[in-house]
């Protein structure tokens, strides 16, 4: 349509310069409200105490820069829509419109082209820049204050109420972090110090670090506490799990009856501050290890006499346990453990009988090998039942340490959960401080100056040894 170039030229500046117009008024209408949703959710921040996240203005921008964008690209005009308002902004008659119909039809006749030709010569006399931009002064208001009121909400701080509820969760995490950690660690020096083999058994490593590894970083207080008392309550079952109430119970007894031994104190000593390793190695130890048999007799009056208290322990505890419905824990234990008692002090007596028919073949010159096979054999099976007594005092020995360790780690847990809540410091923090007995003075200096009279003298009067006493 090179005919009306000039024509199509000109809607073409008209139709550029409206949409720009239109972009411009996209644009405020995409801020006004891009600005306005930020002041309401400004609102819900505000309102409730908090500061605004920075993030809402970053991702506002972001929107209004895009939907204005869009909504400029959909606002655009076209050409016919151009040559509409250049004829009715110019009072052109619609002759714009006419010259492009004209151009697009078959037939160009005489009275056509000289329309054309007129169309041309007028709108080469017009300036789109005619077409002034009215500036939308309410909306352009509303986006000014709605973009002050975006600015002072920037800098509102939260209240003191959320700053403190805020301090408080940052603590929480930072607590959580340190007492996941810290608990970890104990673990594994726990495992590390753990060197008695029986002990180390009884001590289930993997149960404990999988409920360690569930304790997560939280900033809630009071799920950040649940965790800690899920955790001790957890490790103090474990614990409550290695007690054996009932078999130091019978030592207990037995302890008071080898107390009334001179012979046994010892041994009583310690099975009352339950050093139970230690007592089992000394039971132990009373073994007969003599092959004389003037020597035996002599070796078993001390085994006869403990012997003959652990059975009265024993008969003791059973009367005491007698008539219930249940034990509990470990009834089966303490019941086995005394009927070895009792079991031993059993064959004790029937060893210094055979010891003293031993004696006797002996001084008749009737004495056989079968006879000292037989003690022997006797002999044995002494042994073997105060192997059996030091060993099940050893398990008891690992399973008590061991349940003080769990007990120490299940009380520091506790006191996470008053450091949680601001009753006692961390269970792990390290005093300052020097040790016992240390101080530093810094005012304090070496040197001391010399004494120097200075005239004031005091005399005493009187005579010594009269006169009324001050005490």
């Amino acid at each position: 349509m090179k005919e009306i170039e000039p024509i199509e030229n000109f809607v073409a500046r008209v139709r550029t310069r409206l949409n720009r117009h239109r972009a411009i008024n996209a644009a405020l209408w995409s801020i006004a409200i891009g600005l306005g949703v930020l002041v309401a959710i400004a609102l819900t921040y505000i309102l409730r105490g908090h500061s605004v996240p920075t993030y809402w203005y970053a991702a506002t921008a972001l929107t209004v820069v895009f939907a204005a964008m869009v909504a400029g690209l959909l606002r655009r005009l076209s050409q016919d829509d151009a040559a509409h308002f250049a004829d009715g902004f110019f009072d052109l008659k619609d002759s714009v419109i006419s010259a492009r119909e004209f151009a697009r039809g078959d037939r160009q006749d005489g009275f056509r082209k000289l329309d054309i030709a007129k169309t041309e010569k007028t709108v080469k006399k017009l300036e789109p820049a005619q077409m002034r931009y009215h500036y939308p002064k309410k909306l352009a208001t509303v986006c000014a204050v709605l973009l002050v009121a975006c600015t002072l909400s920037a800098f509102k701080k939260p209240s003191l109420a959320v700053q403190q509820e805020l301090a408080l969760e940052e603590q929480t995490l930072q607590l959580t972090e340190e007492f996941s950690e810290k608990i970890l660690e104990e673990l594994e020096a726990l495992e590390k110090g753990v060197e008695d083999p029986e002990e180390r058994e009884l001590l289930q490593a993997n149960e404990l670090r999988k409920w360690v590894d569930e304790l997560e970083k939280t900033k809630d207080q009071k799920e950040a506490m649940r965790q800690m008392a899920n955790l001790e309550k957890k490790i103090t079952r474990m614990a409550n799990k290695l007690a054996q109430k009932n078999t130091e119970q019978l030592l207990a007894k037995l302890a008071k009856e080898l107390d009334q031994e001179q012979a046994h104190k010892e041994l009583a000593k310690k099975l009352k501050q339950q050093k139970y390793k230690e007592a089992g190695k000394d039971l132990k130890s009373l073994k007969p290890k003599a092959t004389k048999l003037s020597e035996r007799k002599k070796e078993l009056a001390k085994l006869k006499s403990a012997a003959h208290r652990m059975a009265a322990a024993a008969r003791a505890s059973k009367a005491r346990t007698k008539g219930k419905n249940g034990e509990s824990g470990n009834g089966a234990a303490s019941e086995e453990l005394a009927n070895l008692m009792e079991s031993l002090d059993a064959d004790v007596g029937e060893l210094e009988g055979e010891l003293g028919e031993l004696e006797r073949a002996e001084s008749k010159g009737q004495l056989t090998d079968a006879d000292l096979a037989n003690a022997e054999m006797m002999k044995a099976s002494i042994s073997d039942k105060l192997g059996q007594f030091d060993e099940r005092l050893g398990r008891l020995s690992a399973a008590k340490n061991l349940q003080k360790k769990l007990l120490a780690m299940s009380k520091k847990l506790g006191q996470c959960q008053g450091c949680l809540a601001g009753q006692c410091e961390s269970p792990f923090a390290v005093p300052g401080g020097q040790r016992p007995g240390v101080g530093t003075v810094e005012s304090r200096r070496e040197e001391k100056d010399a004494l120097v009279d200075n005239g004031q003298t005091t005399q005493l009067k009187g005579i010594k040894g009269q006169g009324p006493s001050l005490t």
